[in-house]
């Protein structure tokens, strides 16, 4: 399933899918990345669309072995940021990587605004007093 993901191989998946009940959707790669972790880092949004629409059992917090989450990984692209929040509200934004850094600095960082008001909308109680290992915080 990850392969396909990387690949952005939406029949293949739709195959696999038929052999749902088989599946683990959390299973990671060498470095820690599920298949929508994958899906998220290539951009393929048809299949993020398809992986949280078919798969109740995502473990949305699931971190790599950089500590980052698919929010994180989605927090440069609007469109999918708003998908995983919209069927995930209950992720956690507090999380932070193995360099200290939360969704909320990753959307800083790249510059992706809609993202931070987003965040800020969804989670009021989000911490944006919150430091990285660099002592930096989202303000």
């Amino acid at each position: 399933l990850s392969i396909a993901a990387f690949n952005d191989r939406a029949l293949v998946i739709k195959l696999l899918l038929k052999h749902y009940d088989k599946i683990d959707i959390n299973i990671q790669d060498m470095n820690g990345n599920s298949a929508l972790h994958l899906a998220i880092i290539y951009s393929n949004v048809d299949i993020v669309e398809l992986l949280v629409n078919t798969f109740s059992t995502i473990d949305i917090n699931v971190q790599d072995n950089y500590g980052k989450t698919a929010l994180m990984y989605a927090s440069k692209n609007y469109n999918m940021s708003m998908l995983l929040i919209d069927k995930y509200p209950h992720v956690n934004v507090h999380i932070q990587n193995k360099n200290g850094n939360n969704a909320m600095m990753k959307a800083i960082n790249s510059n992706s605004i809609n993202v931070v008001k987003l965040l800020l909308e969804r989670f009021p109680d989000i911490d944006i007093n919150i430091q990285n290992n660099a002592g930096e915080t989202p303000l």
